[in-house]
């Protein structure tokens, strides 16, 4: 008689020199697209294999670690047009901790792997961990292509996890205020409802070829876009509308660039900064009502800057990480 197996546990990732424990598990789902085959007299007769993917998403333990978070966050801008999976095939490992027994293999080593999402940021004293939206890993076949190999995606082993431990000591919660360049009170001490929300988004293209399926995946920076949000605490409405510019002398009028001004809106704590380079505040809400503060939302975006000149010059990245 069959008898369900009791294998269960979480896991953690191993990806690229850094280890990646979940707030709330590890989602995978392997992924075969498909295409109908069509005949006028009796519609779809069956389905073909077209490619296949492998994706895991969760969301990351928030320890306070700099190099720990921007690893989460490809530099899309700088990378536009090439391989996610970079040119050298890099291991995603997936180690379930708790195998049910020596049979179970808990470890599985897919060939090729990337981060193709990055997760959304929160800086706050009360709302939960500083990473508050889930990560995507990406697999794919070994570059190699030898497709009917018995390791052509993963090879699986049953073993003890030998991982880094995770950072418990540095998983904590702050208390945040946010600077804008260099400007005088409110503006270099500004306080948030609901904390600090910054994402970094970025597009992707597949590459597929037939016979192989999909063989790449590239960066597509067209839609790229990195943001901090945050409904201000300690802002009249004067100064938010001075923020986003509306009239007067500084109004921001069509035709001009949103972050031109090389001014960085600067996230600090005790624990932990985060920086949103080169931003303007874009737009704001209001809310008249009982019982809640009347300040919305208001969205500041980054704009792309270039440090430097000629052969020497660099494009800064959207957003920064550092400890104090």
């Amino acid at each position: 008689m069959s008898v369900p197996l009791r294998i269960t546990g979480p896991a953690v990732v191993v990806f690229n020199g850094q280890t990646y424990y979940f707030q709330d598990g590890l989602k995978g789902a392997l992924k075969r697209n498909t295409e109908g085959i069509k005949t006028d007299n009796f519609g779809e007769i069956a389905k073909v294999s077209r490619n296949f993917v492998v994706e895991f998403t969760g969301k990351p333990a928030g320890v306070l670690n700099a190099a720990y978070i921007e690893s989460m966050f490809p530099d899309a801008r700088n990378k536009h047009g090439s391989s996610v999976f970079g040119s050298t095939d890099l291991p995603l490992i997936i180690w379930a901790q708790h195998p049910f027994d020596g049979t179970d293999l808990n470890k599985v080593t897919w060939k090729r792997g990337a981060i193709s999402k990055s997760p959304t940021i929160m800086c706050t004293a009360t709302k939960g961990q500083i990473i508050s939206g889930e990560i995507t890993f990406t697999a794919l076949m070994a570059s190699d292509f030898n497709l009917t190999s018995a390791s052509a995606w993963y090879s699986a082993v049953n073993a003890a996890f030998t991982g880094d431990l995770l950072d418990v000591d540095n998983i904590r919660y702050a208390r945040y205020t946010a600077a804008l360049g260099s400007r005088s009170a409110p503006y270099n001490s500004m306080l948030a409802i609901d904390g600090f929300t910054l994402e970094a988004t970025f597009g992707t293209k597949d590459i597929d070829v037939d016979n192989f399926g999909i063989i790449d995946r590239v960066y597509n920076a067209d839609s790229y876009v990195a943001t901090c949000k945050f409904k201000p605490a300690n802002l009249k409405k004067a100064e938010v509308d001075s923020l986003i510019r509306i009239q007067d002398t500084t109004a921001l009028l069509p035709g001009d660039v949103i972050g031109g001004g090389n001014e960085d809106l600067v996230i600090s704590s005790s624990r932990f900064i985060v920086t949103l380079k080169n931003c303007d505040a874009a737009d704001s809400n209001d809310l008249y009502q009982t019982g809640v503060l009347q300040r919305g939302e208001v969205m500041f975006i980054n704009a792309l800057h270039r440090t430097g000149s000629g052969s020497g010059a660099t494009i800064d990245p959207a957003l920064t990480f550092a400890t104090p």
